[in-house]
């Protein structure tokens, strides 16, 4: 299956293979970060493409638990993949 990018923007065109290299690791390192759950929803979400509903139909969820979950994960990652620091405190799911 193909993997979905989780924000248009993430993909920089134009930026050496080096560039590219370290933010993937840094993709890779900061989802290994995130709790068992968060990750599920991610992997469902982005890499097999479910979408809301079915997604909660898995999880067990209502939908708007699994979208506000989601979004607040996706907050988390970005943030720290853009100051490069850690976030404590919020947007736990």
């Amino acid at each position: 299956m193909d993997v979905i990018p989780l924000d248009v923007e993430w993909y920089r065109t134009g930026i050496d293979e080096e560039s590219n290299a370290i933010m993937s690791m840094d993709l890779a390192s900061e989802f290994e970060s995130l709790r068992p759950n968060q990750k599920t929803l991610l992997l469902l979400r982005f890499y097999y493409g479910y979408s809301i509903p079915e997604i909660a139909e898995i999880v067990e969820k209502p939908e708007g638990t699994v979208k506000s979950q989601l979004h607040r994960t996706l907050q988390v990652l970005r943030k720290k993949l853009t100051n490069g620091g850690d976030v404590y405190g919020e947007a736990s799911t």
